[in-house]
Parts: structure tokens; sequence; C-alpha cells
């Protein structure tokens, strides 16, 4: 199990390969081989091939890739496991093929020197490969016939790219990225991207079994799909899959060739081996009779004690086998803890594979490589209940085949109530349903098959309620391409749910883990004896299955019920939004790619020339200080774009503009636009409108404050795009604040600094920097020669422990109140020694006149001072103590501690001084979260509950502390 990758430049006019993009190709793939990497490029720079190693049987040198064949210079990357190598090892041998190495790789090189092509249908195993055939001058690429191996290619009709996995291919950075519709509609539909429809339009999932054979020209395929049905020769009789031949009707006879010996030829290895999920049902045969075999179950505590609970029985049946048994325990906790590491996994959306991820990762941390997984058993068995489900019902629909108007005229009347009732597709049933392919949809126990149901997002595709037939692609086998009922079942399920969704989700999941899951139950052995003996018997009874097992295993679960591999992910999304459905799941994880392809859009302009680029950010002194990590952050990564910040001017003067604030050099414009209370209006926003139209911006960087609505950001999205602005990044359209439980206090919001710093990272935009150096703000040299002069020429004493007091607001429901503070810094200067020096706007200079006449001292900065005069003075200081300003967040980013007093207005911690050393004040009331701007009712009763006790306390523990360093403006590199 390994990543493969490759770039074939073959026609005349292509650039030669760029080995760069071949790394990163490979090099996405990392978990998938961290036990070694290579690469190759022809000296014609027209082929290069790369490779990420998990070694499994010879783990020596000798088997690493790409491979060379030293006689015919052929060279090969190969990812997956030949079962039966060792028989073709010495067929080849008897041939005369001498070998170096003990693995499966140089025995696919010199099967193809000796066969070529033809070599396909001799393997037996799980594969995907790609041979460069250096006399031919082409490339091979092959499949095996179940497609349990993935393969992806990408072919401009100059280049043909190919990798393990879809990112990867992406990652390179030269194919399209654009997201297909069809494969975004078809994930709303099944919950998974069909293979007709990959989710990018310049990525296609090769055919099972096909190979691409370009011979300098543009490449061809041929199929070898184990699912094409049957055929007639020329004598009459049906040749292919589908073809009866003699059988035992008896199944009894049919197994007694113990046609689970599959199961051992996937023992073959030279690393630890364990079962990633032990299944009861089971209990034949152990690999190597004699070798230890591991087994590991998942049990989750939202099933605990109920049907679904496999974890108890098997234990049970683990311990009548004797088999080493783990039981991982997942709590929701976990799901949440591992969430994000699990989406940034998954290779192509899809709403299942949790259950494989999870497991995987227990079996991985033990240090196991190898597992087997029962997939493919039910299957291949017969074992859903849709086998016998889905025929009924399209046999009992088939009258509406004759009259498919009257079905279409029942859906269109019933729709309106089936949404509303029951699930959309139901409304479907008489239309589509006669088919069997759609029954197999709207069938109620093929819920396992269709993921999101009938999604609005599907339906722009789709242009139907009902999707089945729609775009084509959509569609499954019908039953006049099978081989009757039970088995057109049978082949749909295989073709469709086994082979889209449950393969390839078994090896994203477990290659996240570095561990290699075989699948014995997927297998052309077994699958033609599977073909034989559905052709006589309808159903394998469970009777038959159990005669195979053990007798104390058989009398153990002979009466249990089946279950699925089940997880509780539509109860744990429920405690977060409601409803225990999986289309809130299937919405995260769509959202999740959706993210993916915003980054990967704007990592490509990232590269391009420089722009010219529109921040919109509006506020005062506070606001532009929180936001200033996400302007070096884009300063950072457009170092040569023109930046323009979009701010708003208040009718007030003394407002802070943010070119009073933003450090030189760091902006290189302003547009302002006159606002209210309720912001801009109508008139204000069409004045703006020419003028943003007229700069010709090619990018937004929206970093309007975290608390601004959804419906109000959707707004200035489509206002910006009305100005002619195409593209953009930073838009958070998730609700602002997490939802509030009644009786219980506000949580905890990350701070505004980190919540901007996180909208930006989501579209691909960040530096290595901690946000607290980002966040720092250093005076100059002249700055803090004018503060010292202006402290000197105010102080009516000498100079001693300068502390910063802030007693004002704009906001009244933040003001503690005047009669507090003064008594506060009577207290600081008894206790002390203090010089206070109270900071604000020009509307504080008469509160401040009135607090320095009480204490008999201080200096007075409210009014006078700059921004960066201020800032230089805050410097200088031991302490700030005061409301949730402007001031307070300049105080933090100079590096001054700060005993900030905080209203309950807000939520607690986004507008907390940023930084370590700070003291916090906050009463919660059961009114907290008002946002109000004037408390009438309770008087700012969340501040009055703050004594002066409490705030003198708090100040007496940060002047005890030792002064804090004050970095020179030479230090610092992020001015």
């Amino acid at each position: 199990m390994c990543g493969i990758a490759g770039i074939f430049a073959y026609a005349a006019d292509s650039p030669p390969v760029d080995r760069a993009e071949l790394l990163r190709i490979r090099d996405r793939m990392a978990a998938r081989g961290p036990d070694g990497a290579g690469d190759w490029i022809a000296a014609d720079g027209r082929i290069g091939l790369a490779h990420r190693r998990l070694a499994i049987i010879d783990l020596s040198e000798a088997g690493a890739q790409p491979m060379h064949d030293p006689a015919t210079g052929n060279v090969i990357v190969f990812n997956g496991e030949i079962y039966n190598y060792r028989e073709l090892r010495r067929e080849l041998e008897a041939r005369g093929a001498v070998f170096r190495s003990q693995s499966d790789t140089e025995v696919l090189l010199a099967l193809y020197a000796a066969y070529g092509a033809d070599m396909l249908p001799k393997l037996r195993g799980m594969f995907a490969f790609g041979i460069w055939d250096a006399q031919k001058r082409g490339l091979l690429l092959a499949r095996d016939p179940f497609g349990i191996k993935p393969l992806y290619i990408a072919d401009d009709g100059k280049t043909l790219r190919f990798a393990s996995q879809v990112k990867a291919l992406l990652a390179g950075g030269a194919l399209n990225d654009t997201p297909c519709p069809a494969g975004i509609c078809g994930f709303f539909v099944w919950g998974h991207v069909p293979r007709a429809m990959d989710l990018c339009k310049s990525d296609q999932g090769t055919a099972c079994g096909s190979c691409a054979f370009p011979e300098g020209k543009r490449p061809h395929a041929c199929s070898a799909d184990l699912f094409r049905p049957a055929r007639r020769d020329r004598s009459g009789r049906k040749r292919g899959f589908g073809a009866r031949r003699s059988v035992s009707r008896n199944p009894r006879c049919a197994f007694r060739k113990r046609p689970l010996s599959p199961c051992r030829r996937r023992a073959g290895r030279s690393v630890s081996f364990g079962r990633p999920r032990f299944e009861p049902r089971c209990g034949t045969w152990c690999p190597n009779r004699g070798a230890k075999l591991d087994a590991f179950t998942l049990a989750f505590d939202e099933f605990r004690d109920s049907a679904e609970d496999e974890s108890v029985i098997a234990e049970q049946t683990a311990r009548l086998l004797g088999i080493c048994h783990k039981t991982e325990r997942i709590a929701r906790a976990d799901f949440e803890s591992e969430r994000a590491r699990f989406l940034e996994a998954m290779d192509q959306p899809t709403i299942d594979g949790l259950n494989t991820y999870l497991i995987s990762r227990s079996a991985g941390a033990t240090g196991i490589k190898v597992a087997l997984s029962g997939l493919g058993g039910d299957e291949l068995l017969c074992g859903y209940p849709s086998f016998r489900q889905v025929p009924r019902l399209a046999r009992a629909l088939k009258v509406f085949s004759a009259a498919p108007r009257l079905g279409r005229l029942f859906r269109r009347a019933t729709a309106p109530l089936a949404r509303r009732f029951s699930k959309p597709k139901a409304a479907g049933l008489l239309e589509y349903g006669s088919t069997l392919a759609g029954a197999y949809v709207a069938a109620p126990s093929a819920l396992h098959a269709v993921g999101a149901y009938e999604h609005p997002r599907a339906r722009p595709c789709a242009r139907r309620p009902f999707p089945a037939r729609a775009g084509g692609g959509f569609a499954v086998p019908d039953r006049r391409n099978s081989i009757g009922e039970p088995c057109g079942q049978w082949r749909v399920e295989m073709s469709c749910y086994m082979r889209n969704q449950l393969l390839r989700d078994a090896d994203w999941a477990g290659m996240a883990h570095s561990l290699e899951i075989r699948v014995p139950f997927v297998d052309p052995f077994l699958f033609r004896q599977s073909v034989r003996l559905l052709g006589s018997v309808p159903r394998i009874e469970r009777d038959v299955l159990l005669k195979r097992a053990s007798p104390c295993v058989a009398a153990l679960i002979a009466n249990r019920p089946k279950t699925g591999f089940n997880t509780p992910v539509a109860t744990w999304i429920a405690a977060r939004r409601g409803g225990a459905r999986l289309r809130p799941w299937a919405d995260e994880v769509f959202r999740e790619f959706s993210q993916r392809w915003q980054v990967a859009v704007i990592a490509r302009r990232v590269e391009s020339s420089p722009r010219n680029i529109l921040v919109f950010r509006f506020g005062q002194l506070g606001d532009t200080l929180v936001a200033l990590p996400a302007f070096r952050i884009l300063r950072r990564r457009f170092p040569e774009a023109r930046i323009t910040v979009l701010t708003a001017k208040d009718p007030n003067a003394n407002w802070v503009m943010a070119e009073e604030v933003l450090p030189q050099g760091l902006v290189d414009g302003f547009l302002t636009y006159e606002t209210g209370q309720s912001g801009p209006s109508l008139g204000e926003a069409l004045r703006l409108l020419p003028k943003i139209r007229s700069s010709r911006f090619d990018l937004l960087v929206y970093l309007a404050p975290s608390s601004r609505s959804t419906v109000k950001a959707w707004r200035d999205h489509l206002y910006f795009r009305l100005a002619g602005i195409a593209d953009s990044l930073g838009y958070d359209l998730e609700s602002p604040y997490p939802t509030r439980r009644p009786g219980e206090p506000l949580p905890w919001l990350e701070q505004e600094a980190d919540r901007l710093r996180a909208r930006l990272r989501k579209d691909g935009i960040d530096i290595p920097v901690p946000t607290s150096a980002l966040m720092r703000l250093e005076p100059t040299k002249a700055d803090r020669i004018a503060a010292r002069r202006f402290l000197e020429e105010h102080a009516s004493s000498k100079l001693h422990r300068l502390v910063a007091i802030g007693p004002g607001s704009k906001w009244p429901s933040k003001r503690w109140g005047e009669e507090r503070f003064a008594e506060l810094g009577r207290r600081l200067i008894e206790a002390f020694g203090i010089t206070p020096v109270v900071l604000g706007g020009r509307e504080d200079a008469a509160l401040a006149d009135r607090l320095i006449a009480f204490w008999g001292k201080g200096i007075n900065g409210a009014g006078p001072l700059s921004i960066r005069h201020a800032a230089a003075v805050l410097e200088r200081c031991d302490l700030y103590v005061g409301n949730d300003t402007g001031t307070m967040h300049l105080a933090a980013a100079v590096g001054t501690r700060c005993v900030a007093i905080f209203a309950a207005q807000d939520w607690p911690g986004r507008w907390y001084p940023y930084g370590q050393g700070h003291i916090v004040l906050r009463k919660a009331l059961p009114c907290e979260g008002c946002k109000l701007v004037v408390c009438k009712q309770y008087e700012n009763a969340c501040l009055r509950a703050i004594s002066v006790d409490e705030v003198f306390e708090a100040c007496g523990r940060v002047l005890r502390l030792p002064a804090v360093p004050k970095a020179s403006s030479q230090q610092n590199a992020l001015a």
C-alpha cells in the first residue's frame, strides 16, 4: 500500500516534466508511504514517476520504487499487493527470469516484459500501477478489476498526470481544480462522488481493470470490468460474468471448497497483522495457523446496551477463538477532537468513512501495518435487506412502466407532502421505481447508498426532484444489463455502493494512519463462484454460512439480528445543530471541501503578479488594533500589492480613524464612507460604488467584525460583487455566536484577533509568526521622545511608577463610574506612590480634570495626545486600569499589563486584552450578552457588581510583579 504519481508529456509541443510539481504531488501523499520516497525522470524529460513507500513484503532497499528493469529499461510505480506473486515468480523463473528482490513489484516488471498488457488477467490482488515502456515510449496504467486501489488521472490533451489521490494531483498546482457541478450534485444525492463524475473538472477516475497506453499520442483505454453484462457468442451461448454454468443447486456443496481461502493469501507479509473490526459473524480461519492475530472493535457510548453495540459479542467471540482483542470506546469528545484531522484526511467528500478512520487509528497506534476487513461480505453474499426489498418493489411497480406519465403526475402532486412528512425521494416511487435502478434509490432499505437524499444543492444540477436518472451520470446499472433480478440487485450494490464508497473510503481512511486494509471478500475468484451460485440460488441463507463457522461461534451468534458498522455521527452533529439526520453532516463535509477549493484558488493568486487589494474593516481604535495581525499577514503575503482600506468615518470628530493607528507602510491608501448608528445609508453606498469600480480592485479582503450578522455579510458580498470585485477572501458566513443555552452562562469566545486570523487561514493566507508578535505595536524613537517631553511638562511633581487610567468610554454601558475611579486612584497613590496618567478621547478631558483635582496629582492625557504619542506614554506605564476601550487595546499592544473592567453586555473573551499577564474583571448576570449601548433598566448592574476592593487587589498583584521589559524599535521587525 503506497502512493504513486506520474507526469507524462506525450505531445510533441508539451513542456517537459516539472520535477518540483512531481514532488509536490508525491509528498502530498506522505501518510500513504512513511517508509520511503523516490522519483525518476527520463533523460529527455518526457516522463516522470514518483512513489511513497509503505514497506510490507520486502523491507529492504531492493524493494524501493520507482523500480527499474535492467534488461528492458522499463520503470514501474506500484500501489497495492499481488497475492499470487509467488506463483507468478516461479512461472517466470522457469522461463529464465532472474530476480534481485523478494518484492511483488519486481514480479510485475518481469511479467510485463514477458506478456505486455496481457499480464492483467493473471494478477490476483489489489493494485494500481504505472509502467513506462522504454521501447514503445508508452505508459501502461492499470487497476484491479474491482477498483480496490484508486488511480486518478488528468489529461489536458498534451500531458497526462496520475496519482493515488485527487488532492495529491491538485497539490501539483498545474490543474484546474474548479469543482464539477455534476460531482457536487452526486455527493448530495448519494453521499459520495460517483465514479462517473469526479469532483474536479480536471480529474478522471480510471475505470477498474483499464489501461491507458499513449504511444506519443492521446491515451486510449481498454476495459476489463467484471460487471459488464453477459454476451452471446456465435454458438448462441452466453459468455461473461452472467453466463450460467454447471453448478450444484445445493449451496452447501458450493461452499465445501473453502471459498474463504483467499483470506490466507492476504496474510503473506513481513510486518504486523491485524483485523480492524472483528466481526462476530466470522471465525472460520486464522492466517498462518499458530500466528498471532489482533482484532479491534469500535464501541460508542450512544450504542451502549443496544443491538448496535457489537463490542460485547465481539469480545466473547474473540475469547472462544483465542484472538487478542481490543475494544476502542469512542465518545463524542473524541469525535470533536478528531473531526478536523478526519476531514483533512478525506480525499473526496463522503458522509461515510468515519468508522474505518477511527478503527484504523486504533490499529495503527499499535504498530500494525496490515489489517483485514470484512468489507464486501454483505455485497457478495446478499446480506443487505435491499437484496429482497428492491426487486420486490420493482416487481410491484412494474405496471407503472407502461404509463410513465401517471407516475410523473403522482410525483408532482405528492411532492409537497412527501417533503414535509417523509423523505423527498418517496414522491418518485411510482415514476422511477419500476426499474431496478430507480427502486434501488427509492427503496427505504437503500439508506446506506443514498447519503443526503434530495439536498437543495443537488436540485440545480439534477433539475428533477428525484435524481436517479438526472444528468445521465446518476443512473445506476439497470436490470436490463444484469443476469436476473437477484443478481441484478447484487451487481448494483457491488458496482455502486461498494466500489464508489466503501472501497474508496477504506483506502483513504486506512492510509491516513499508514495502514493497509485488505479485503478478502472482494476477490475475483469468490466473485465468479458467487455468480455461478446466485444464478441458481436466489439467496444464500444464514445457516449455510454458519455451517462453515466454528460450532462455538455459530451457537453464540445464530440468533443475533444483523447490524451494520454504524457510528452515531448524526447524533453528534445533532448535539450542535439539531436534528439527528445525515444532511447536517453532509453540509459540514461539503463546507470543508468548499474551503479547500477557496484555499487552492487563493494560493494560485498569491503566486501571481502584485495586485490591487481592498480591505474592508471599520471601527475605531480597538477595532483597528485587533485587526493589526491580519493587516501584517496580508502585507507579508502580498508584499508588492497596493492595499487600500475601506473604513467608516463618523461625523463625530472624536472618532479615531484607522489611518491614525496603522503603522506606516502597512497599507497604501484609505477609502472612507460616512456612517451613523445603523451603518452607511443607501445614498452613501451608491456614492461610493463608482469609486470602487474605477479603482479596479482585483481582490477583496473581508475583515468586518466577526459579530457581523450572516445577512449583513451576504449583503456586503453582493455589494462588492456589484462593485466589480470578483475575488474575495476572509468571509465567515457562519453564525457569529454559538448557540446560547437557557439558564447557562455565555460560552467563551475566541479573541477577535484570533478570529480574524482564522478567517484568513481558512483561505490559505497566513505566516508562521505568533499572533502576539503580530499584535505588538512599537512606538518610534521620535514618538518616545515626544511622550517623555509631554510627561515632564505636565507633571506637577516628580514622576514615579506611572499608572494609566482609562475612566471613559463612548458606550455608557461600559463605564464603571467616576466615583469608583476616584476612590481607586486615591488608594493606589497611597499604597504605591504612583503617578496616574488619565488617557482617553477629547470627550474625556473634563472627567480627567476632575479626577486629577480629587487626587491632587496626575497628568491629563485625554485629548492632546495623538494615538502614536499615547502609545509611547502607555509603554512607559507599569499598568493600565480602566474600562473596555480602545485605550486598553493600545496598552496591551505596547506590552503594558492591563486590569480591565468589563461589562457583561458582550460575550466573554472576544474583546479581552491580547497577551499574557492581564487581569479581566467581569460579572456574569442573567442579562449578559445584551449588547446594549445604554443600560437603562439595570443601570449597569454588571459593572456595579465589581467593587473597588476587587480592582485595587488586582492592581496590587500586577504592580508587585517585575516590570515588563520593553523592546526597542530596532528589535521590532514587524512594525
